[in-house]
């Protein structure tokens, strides 16, 4: 069972932008409120660490990118899933 790790300023939209792109989505967790997209990062990269060090939480898939550095007020999102949507 796969996991997925990011950063949001909008964790309800970025939830239904997987669920739609994921199979089985379940374990939806926000974690912690960040003002700057630099700290939110440095979050991400530590769970995913984290999950990949453990293997407690299957295969861990996260990157950094994405969204403008200067929009404040991210989250750091986690969920498991059973696979990928075909294309």
């Amino acid at each position: 069972m796969p996991c997925r790790v990011g950063i949001t300023t909008d964790p309800e939209q970025r939830k239904r932008d997987w669920e739609s792109r994921v199979v089985g989505l379940r374990n939806w967790q926000t974690h912690d409120w960040y003002w700057n997209k630099e700290d939110a990062q440095a979050e991400e990269n530590r769970l995913v660490k984290h999950c990949r060090a453990y293997e407690d939480r299957g295969e861990c898939h996260g990157k950094a990118g994405g969204g403008d550095p200067k929009d404040y007020g991210w989250t750091v999102y986690s969920f498991d899933y059973t696979r990928m949507r075909r294309a």
